[in-house]
């Protein structure tokens, strides 16, 4: 540990050595998500921290369009290309958490018969991406996602976040209920 080094010049060394021509747009992407905290006084990013609002859609999409292109930079070299990838972890979880889920019915509610057919088909959607995060993280060897949390525990759970935001099939007014319905 030398305090005295630069500290700019070390994360370059490091960057360019793990991640090779995907390295800018680590950087870019560094510079991206530590911008918030530099604008903020008195601001700091906890381990528990619910609020996601410091890192905004736009911010998401710009990340995942760094992420993209580290990956087309690097795509001949196996190894610094599962760099990059795993890198990306975080940002599809985060996905998952921001999962727009009024937006997107909102946006294919025209192309169902139904409300409840348009919200089953986003919840379909949310799932796919659910397990595409989970095979990306067994890939990757992530065995926790939280302090003290195991991965695996958390995928139900994961999946399940849809479930809350469905809407229960009512039955019409003054129809009969089938025993153990409601």
């Amino acid at each position: 540990w030398d305090p005295s080094r630069d500290q700019k010049a070390l994360i370059k060394e490091f960057l360019e050595g793990y991640y090779g021509s995907g390295a800018q747009y680590l950087q870019q992407y560094l510079d991206l998500i530590n911008e918030p905290a530099a604008k903020r006084m008195n601001w700091g990013l906890s381990t528990y921290n619910g609020d996601l609002s410091f890192f905004p859609l736009q911010a998401q999409m710009k990340a995942n369009q760094l992420f993209d292109q580290a990956e087309a930079a690097v795509k001949n070299d196996a190894t610094k290309l599962y760099r990059v990838q795993r890198e990306r972890l975080p940002l599809q979880h985060l996905a998952l958490q921001n999962y727009a889920f009024d937006q997107k019915l909102s946006e294919t509610r025209g192309s169902y018969p139904t409300t409840r057919a348009a919200a089953d088909a986003v919840a379909a959607d949310y799932r796919d991406e659910a397990n595409k995060f989970f095979a990306d993280a067994d890939k990757f060897g992530l065995n926790f996602i939280s302090e003290g949390g195991a991965f695996d525990s958390a995928k139900p759970g994961i999946l399940m976040r849809p479930d809350s935001w469905i809407p229960p099939e009512l039955p019409k007014a003054g129809a009969k209920l089938e025993p153990g319905q409601f």
